[in-house]
């Protein structure tokens, strides 16, 4: 997750997108400002769990390019999972998780995030800004890919339906 987070924020997935073709390691460093050879250790593992491809461009050079999994690490692309993996590698997410077996020992039933980070995660993103935002634009992200699919899977449900105001108004629900 800290490898796919650090590809993430130096945008490595945007910067082989604008580019257009595989990209060599070289240019790929230099258009993020990164060391070569931390790079090439992070896309070989990546290349490795099919996260990205590594492709001839010449005789003697190759360049990394994106693959439909990569494609979701663009952070605007219309299928972005980017906010999302985000929120989920953050300090604050991770917390409840490197505590969960202390949480399983005890009594009680305190939530693990209130326990990990002092209060439930609404009054918690209410407090801090940054965290909010994350976590609106995950769900956000997440909200995109999950409707279209159950509006495909589904279709007879949304039948004759043209907007979601049409759908709330049409079940009842206000």
């Amino acid at each position: 997750m800290a490898v796919v987070n650090c590809v993430i924020d130096f945008g490595v997935a945007d910067a082989i997108e604008n580019h257009g073709s595989p990209m060599p390691l070289p240019e790929l460093a230099a258009v993020l400002r990164c060391e070569p050879s931390c790079l090439y250790r992070i896309m070989r593992f990546l290349v490795h769990y099919l996260v990205f491809t590594e492709e001839p461009i010449s005789q003697h050079s190759t360049g990394f390019s994106l693959t439909p999994l990569s494609r979701r690490l663009i952070k605007h692309g219309e299928k972005t999972m980017a906010p999302f993996i985000l929120l989920e590698a953050s300090p604050t997410m991770l917390g409840p998780w490197h505590s969960l077996s202390a949480r399983v020992l005890e009594s009680g039933d305190m939530p693990p995030f209130e326990a990990a980070n002092g209060t439930a995660l609404w009054s918690y993103a209410e407090a801090n800004p940054g965290l909010r935002k994350l976590f609106n634009d995950a769900m956000a992200c997440s909200a995109r890919g999950t409707v279209r699919a159950v509006i495909e899977v589904c279709p007879e449900v949304f039948g004759g339906i043209e907007s979601l105001v049409m759908l709330v108004e049409a079940t009842g629900l206000l």
